[in-house]
């Protein structure tokens, strides 16, 4: 396995299961906050939003399996920003449950102001991974 290909599995393997566990530890320590972390969402658009989470969950299962397994990431453009990418991704997504749950216990507007920028920076990791795919050649897949 080339040693690009290493460097990101590794990442995956300690960055994913740390996002879930953030957020098993969190449902599971303030069970009564996961109502509340919903912020405005209408119950009734809650499973559809669930639904849609498995669907993202997917895609990066997908977007993970090609730029590990398909993709020779020594000729990747944009290589440089792969794992720096996951790495805002898996990195920030692990964060931002339990900083949610410290904005619920004590509102204020630097909290807001810290769960956006989590928020931001996933987002960003993310734009990262698609700028990444969109240069990819499809024959090369």
């Amino acid at each position: 396995m080339d040693p690009s290909a290493r460097k990101l599995t590794l990442l995956q393997l300690v960055g994913g299961p740390a996002v879930l566990a953030s957020y098993a530890w969190c449902l599971s320590v303030w069970p009564e906050a996961s109502a509340q972390m919903w912020g405005g969402v209408p119950e009734v658009m809650r499973p559809l939003y669930t639904g849609w989470m498995f669907v993202a969950a997917a895609g990066y299962l997908i977007y993970s399996y090609v730029f590990t397994f398909r993709v020779d990431l020594g000729t990747l453009r944009g290589r440089g920003r792969l794992l720096p990418c996951y790495a805002l991704v898996l990195g920030f997504s692990a964060l931002w449950m339990p900083m949610t749950k410290w904005l619920l216990d004590d509102p204020s507007v630097l909290r807001f102001a810290l769960v956006c920028l989590d928020l931001a920076l996933v987002a960003l990791g993310s734009l990262g991974l698609l700028s990444i795919a969109l240069r990819m050649d499809p024959g090369r897949l």
